[in-house]
């Protein structure tokens, strides 16, 4: 089964029957696990990249301005593999594979169309996407590390990486249902496009599930 009809079932199956909600003039908390669908980018004659899927999580803090519009300052991360190949100067065809790490922040503004505690919503983002190859760069470094646990110093040594900062903007869309007791729960689609010089529109598209509060 599609994960989208995964998420759609299990939102309807705790929904009770609508009320109106109580969103305006609250503030909100929420932890976001996500699932990343694979993707294939290509970077003219330099080469391509394949993402595979992976999970992250992330959370964050919102204010509700009304029952229909939420502003959101978002926090995720992800972790995953890749592989693809590079077009070398001399003709030949290099393959590589590596594990990469990204994280990201961006501010969200999300429309629910109904005034009612379940509501469809319409959302829109922007912020900045940081990315960690894993490839590394050649350099070295060591130094003295501290263990809080263990209250002592030690020596560690490290190789840096190369890691890049990119530009995002994306939109989504999914189902909220806020309980009686304050707490909530949504699940939806998005979309984000960051700003790599491709071929073809550089979108990673991902699943999430929010679960959160509010309070005044």
């Amino acid at each position: 089964m599609p994960l989208y009809r995964a998420l759609i079932l299990i939102l309807l199956s705790i929904i009770p029957a609508f009320s109106e909600s109580d969103r305006s003039g609250s503030w909100q908390v929420s932890f976001t696990p996500q699932y990343i669908t694979s993707q294939s980018l290509t970077f003219g004659s330099k080469g391509h990249v394949d993402f595979n899927d992976r999970s992250g999580w992330g959370f964050g803090v919102g204010y509700n301005i009304s029952d229909f519009i939420t502003l959101d300052l978002n926090f995720m991360s992800s972790t995953g593999s890749y592989n693809g190949s590079v077009n070398e100067t001399n003709g030949t065809i290099s393959t590589y594979s590596g594990s990469m790490y990204s994280s990201s922040v961006d501010l969200a503004v999300t429309y629910n169309i109904i005034d009612d505690a379940f509501t469809p919503y319409l959302s829109a983002n922007i912020g900045s996407s940081f990315v960690d190859s894993g490839i590394p760069t050649g350099n070295y470094y060591g130094g003295t590390c501290y263990d809080p646990w263990y209250d002592y110093y030690y020596p560690c040594y490290g190789a840096e990486t190369h890691t890049t900062v990119k530009f995002h903007y994306g939109a989504g869309a999914g189902l909220r249902y806020d309980f009686k007791n304050r707490l909530f729960v949504k699940g939806g689609l998005n979309v984000n496009v960051l700003d790599f010089n491709t071929d073809t529109l550089p979108y990673f598209i991902s699943y999430q599930i929010s679960i959160g509060t509010t309070f005044r």
